[in-house]
């Protein structure tokens, strides 16, 4: 079977995500969904104190790395995360705080997904529920404030 390196690529991004949740900023919450045309992944991360302010971090990730349609991201998580907070230090900053529900809820949701497989919130064709679909057709149950803040899309 033939890599799919864009998933598993894109996953990263829920990767850094934990590993900001790890440096503090709990408040952090992370939205998939698909692209209008169905064909792409993307992901938006938001300070979950103030809904407004969002970041799309499918379009960070893209643009740091071009080929990630082409093979796999070698940099580490870690790395990825550091160079993720230095370029985003004013959204993150707004981000600190605890919210444990949340933090150990997106842990627990990403050890359920395979290496190449991706969640998605909502896309143009579906509404939202009270799971996340998955890439692979699984479905990932929510938190009553995750369900409470898709009710906007």
């Amino acid at each position: 079977m033939e890599t799919n390196y864009y998933s598993f690529n894109m996953q990263k991004l829920l990767q850094i995500a934990e590993q900001l949740h790890c440096r503090g900023y709990e408040h952090l919450k992370a939205l998939p969904f698909a692209a209008p045309n169905g064909l792409a992944w993307r992901c938006m991360f938001y300070n979950g104190t103030h809904t407004h302010e969002e970041l799309p971090v499918s379009n960070w990730l893209s643009h740091k790395f071009p080929t990630l349609h082409e093979t796999i991201i070698e940099t580490s998580i870690s790395e990825l995360t550091t160079v993720f907070e230095q370029d985003n230090e004013q959204f993150l900053n707004d981000c600190r705080g605890e919210d444990t529900e949340y933090k150990n809820w997106f842990s627990e949701m990403l050890k359920v997904l395979e290496p190449d497989e991706l969640p998605i919130a909502f896309a143009d064709y579906t509404a939202p529920t009270t799971y996340w679909r998955t890439t692979h057709q699984n479905k990932i149950p929510l938190l009553q404030t995750e369900i409470d803040h898709l009710k906007r899309f």
